[in-house]
């Protein structure tokens, strides 16, 4: 199902959306939610966690986005969600990996290592 979800995901989102230039990546973008409710609901998931933040553009300056984490528990699904404005949403991510295990994510992120050098 998971698969499915993916499949169905980035093949909707590759016909249907155009890309947008940020972060020096292309991301899939949308002038509302209306496809990106729909393929969630449609494979079972909901939204899990949203938070507000500031994103950086290309030439340094930086504006204030929502993210929403979508997801389906079960199958480990996942779909993140960036709101530039009132009515723009570009999908960051998506994925079948959903760790909710912190100890195993310090591990990832190296988060107890001795001694941390940022140079």
């Amino acid at each position: 199902m998971k698969r499915l979800f993916l499949a169905v995901l980035f093949s909707v989102l590759a016909t249907q959306a155009s890309a947008e230039r940020l972060y020096g990546k292309p991301v899939v973008c949308y002038p509302d939610t209306k496809a990106i409710v729909k393929m969630s609901k449609d494979n079972d998931a909901e939204p899990m966690i949203a938070f507000s933040g500031f994103a950086w553009e290309e030439n340094g300056d930086s504006k204030t986005v929502n993210i929403f984490v979508i997801t389906n528990i079960d199958s480990g699904s996942y779909v993140v969600v960036e709101q530039l404005n009132s009515s723009f949403f570009c999908i960051l991510s998506a994925g079948n990996v959903l760790l909710l295990d912190q100890d195993m994510m310090k591990e990832l992120l190296n988060w107890n290592t001795s001694e941390i050098r940022l140079d």
